[in-house]
């Protein structure tokens, strides 16, 4: 996409890059039918020592 000032390309180019990735997610939200399993997460203990 040729545009001829500078300034408006810029936005158009910094929209673009906003707006297609959140359109990928929320189709792929809408085809995929996944659900995480965060007890995986909540039950982890790790094999090394933790310190906190």
């Amino acid at each position: 996409m040729m545009i001829p000032n500078p300034d408006i390309n810029y936005v158009v180019g910094n929209l673009c890059s906003l707006i297609v990735p959140i359109i990928v997610i929320v189709a792929g939200s809408l085809i995929e039918n996944y659900e995480f399993d965060f007890q995986k997460l909540m039950d982890y203990e790790p094999d090394h020592k933790v310190n906190v």
